[in-house]
C-alpha cells in the first residue's frame, strides 16, 4: 500500500523565513500583528498571526516536542494530546509497528515513534496531514509514513497485523458534541472485527467526560480503563485490550486512576474499588481543628476508587453520598492523591449567622468547594456575599447525620 501523495500544503510551509518573527522580544500580540504586520508579510500575515496565537500554547502543553517552525491549526492544537499524556501512552506498547488512525498534528505519533519502528500517521484531512507531515520531518521522525485517508479506507487497504492500533475518535458533529462512540469518526463499535483482524493490540482514547459504563458496554473486548488525568484534571479516558484469543472466560475490565507528574511519570495510580468495599465514616462535629480534609483527584472519583484510596490511606468519608475524606492532624499529605486541606475552623450552616462569622472572620474573598451539598457555589457565593479570592477556603459539605457544615481552612 502506497501513502497518498496529495499534499494540501499550509501557505507558511514555503515561507520558512517567517520564523524571523519568533526572534522579536517579546512575542508579538497575535491581533496586532494581524493590523501591522502586513506591511512585511502581506497575504502571508493572517497565518504568521495564528501561528503566534498556537506558539504561546503549544510551548507550554507540547513541552518536549513542540519545535521552532512547526505549523498549527487552533481547534488541532486545542484537540491533540498534551506531552504528558502522549509520553504515557507511549509507554504502554512497543514492537514493530503503531498505526495511529486519527493522527491529527500528530502528536500521538511522535510519541510512539520513540517506541515503534514503524508508525502510519492516518488523517483524513489532507492540510492537518501535511501540517504533520512538516512537523514530523522537522523533528527528524523519519520512520513514521504519512496517509491521507480515512481510517476505514486505511483499513480496508492495510494488509498484514500492526502491534497496535491507536485512534482518538472526533467527538464532534454538525450540532456539537456527542457522547455514544458510534456517533464518532471513526466508529469503532463498528469496526471491532477489523480491529480484532489487524491489530494485536487495540487502544482507544475517549472524553473525560464519556459514562464508563456505556464505554464496557460499546466496547465488550476492553480489559482495561484508565482515567489520566494531569495537575488535578481529568486529561483523557484510554480503553485498550489484546486480540488474542482467550481460552478461559472473559475477566471484567479492570478500571484505574491515572495520575501523571508533567513528564508522563505515574504518581499514583488505583484500581477501582471492590463491590462491598466499606470505609469508616464521621459525623463533622467530630473534627478537630487540625485535622485534615481530603478532596481526591478527579481521576479517582471518575474511575470509583474513593474507596481504594481510603482503604490503603487509613482515612474516614464524612458522608456515603460525597467524596470528601478526612484525616487525623498527623497524616502526611503528600501521600494523598488529590488536594489537602488543614481544618482551621469548623461552622454549622446556619445562612444568616453564618454571614455575620465569615465577615467577623474576613473570610468573603474566598475559594469555596462544595461535596454533597444542597446550595451550589454559584449560590453560596450570593447568600453569604462570597467573591473569588485568597483569604481562606471554605468547604461546604453535609455530613453522614445529614448536618450541613462549613469548614474554614488552609490549602496544604
Amino acid at each position: 500500500m502506497n501513502p497518498d501523495e496529495t499534499r494540501t500544503e499550509h501557505p507558511l510551509s514555503r515561507h520558512p523565513e517567517w520564523t524571523s518573527v519568533l526572534d522579536e522580544a517579546p512575542l508579538p500580540d497575535p491581533a496586532e500583528f494581524a493590523i501591522r504586520g502586513r506591511s512585511a508579510w502581506g497575504d502571508l500575515t493572517p497565518a504568521i498571526a495564528e501561528q503566534l496565537f498556537c506558539y504561546r500554547k503549544a510551548e507550554k502543553k507540547l513541552a518536549g516536542f513542540h519545535q521552532r517552525g512547526w505549523l498549527y491549526r487552533r481547534l488541532s492544537l486545542e484537540q491533540c494530546s498534551g506531552t504528558a499524556a502522549a509520553a504515557y501512552k507511549a509507554g504502554l506498547f512497543s514492537g514493530r509497528l503503531c498505526v495511529d488512525l486519527t493522527g491529527g498534528l500528530g502528536i500521538d505519533s511522535l510519541a510512539f515513534a520513540d517506541r515503534f519502528e514503524q508508525v502510519h500517521h492516518v488523517e483524513a484531512m489532507p492540510e492537518i496531514s501535511a501540517m504533520a507531515r512538516h512537523n514530523h520531518r522537522i523533528s527528524g521522525k523519519g520512520h513514521i509514513t504519512h496517509y491521507t485517508q480515512t481510517a476505514e479506507d486505511y483499513l480496508h487497504a492495510f494488509r498484514g497485523q500492526a502491534d497496535l492500533i491507536y485512534a482518538d475518535p472526533s467527538r464532534r458533529d454538525e450540532q456539537g458534541r456527542v457522547f455514544r462512540l458510534a456517533d464518532c469518526l471513526p466508529d469503532i463499535p463498528a469496526l471491532l472485527p477489523v480491529l480484532r483482524e489487524k491489530a494485536r493490540n487495540v487502544l482507544i482514547k475517549l472524553s473525560p467526560l464519556y459514562d464508563l459504563v456505556q464505554l464496557l458496554r460499546e466496547l465488550p473486548d476492553t480489559e482495561f480503563v484508565q482515567v489520566v488525568s494531569l495537575r488535578g484534571e481529568v486529561k483523557e479516558i484510554l480503553a485498550g485490550w489484546g486480540t488474542e484469543q482467550k481460552p478461559e472466560p472473559a475477566k471484567a475490565a479492570a478500571v484505574s486512576a491515572v495520575l501523571l507528574d508533567d513528564d508522563g511519570k505515574v504518581r499514583h495510580q488505583f484500581r477501582k474499588a471492590m463491590p462491598g468495599t466499606v470505609i469508616p465514616e464521621v459525623s463533622g462535629d467530630a473534627l478537630r481543628a487540625g485535622d485534615l480534609l481530603l478532596l481526591p483527584d478527579p481521576a479517582v472519583g471518575k474511575a470509583g476508587a474513593t474507596e481504594t484510596v481510603a482503604q490503603q490511606l487509613g482515612l474516614k468519608r464524612l458522608s456515603p453520598a460525597t467524596d470528601l475524606l478526612s484525616a487525623d492532624a498527623g497524616f502526611v499529605p503528600e501521600a494523598f492523591p488529590g488536594r489537602a486541606f488543614r481544618l482551621l475552623e469548623l461552622l454549622p450552616f446556619h445562612n444568616k449567622k453564618l454571614k455575620k462569622e465569615l465577615a467577623a472572620r474576613k473570610l468573603q474573598r474566598v475559594h469555596v468547594y462544595r461535596r454533597g451539598f444542597p446550595l451550589e457555589v454559584s449560590a453560596l457565593r450570593s447568600r453569604l456575599n462570597l467573591s473569588m479570592g485568597d483569604e481562606g477556603h471554605l468547604i461546604f459539605f453535609t455530613d453522614r447525620d445529614h448536618q450541613k457544615w462549613c469548614a474554614s481552612c488552609r490549602l496544604l
